[in-house]
């Protein structure tokens, strides 16, 4: 998944189930970073596990995965709610965020249709 900003994408992240794996990059030299939140909305409320920033520059990404222990660890089968946006000069920069819904399935069915 990618920011939204202006058609190019200054930030993306990507989640693979096997480990708990995120990674999360910053793509373009435009003197923004990014950073990411992740929810488990398989609870009530919602649960913020964490927030991730991968700091300003092209090219430059930061992993994290379940083997690091909390808060990195998530929860087998439950559904994540992944926030990623853009932050210039400390503020939101505006349209860059995009979310996306996915289960940690250790399988082909990581996916997580009517939730929100």
């Amino acid at each position: 998944m990618s920011t939204n900003d202006s058609g190019m994408a200054g930030g993306g992240v990507v989640f693979t189930a096997d480990g708990d794996h995120v990674r999360l990059c910053d793509t373009q030299a435009d003197d923004a970073y990014v950073r990411l939140q992740v929810f488990n909305v398989t609870k009530d409320p919602n649960q913020l596990e964490y927030t991730m920033n991968a700091t300003a520059g092209e090219g430059i990404c930061f992993d994290v995965q379940a083997d690091m222990g909390q808060p990195w660890n998530l929860a087998e089968k439950h559904c994540f709610h992944f926030r990623i946006w853009l932050v210039k000069d400390g503020e939101y920069v505006d349209g860059s965020e995009n979310n996306e819904w996915w289960r940690n399935y250790n399988n082909d069915e990581a996916n997580c249709r009517g939730v929100n």
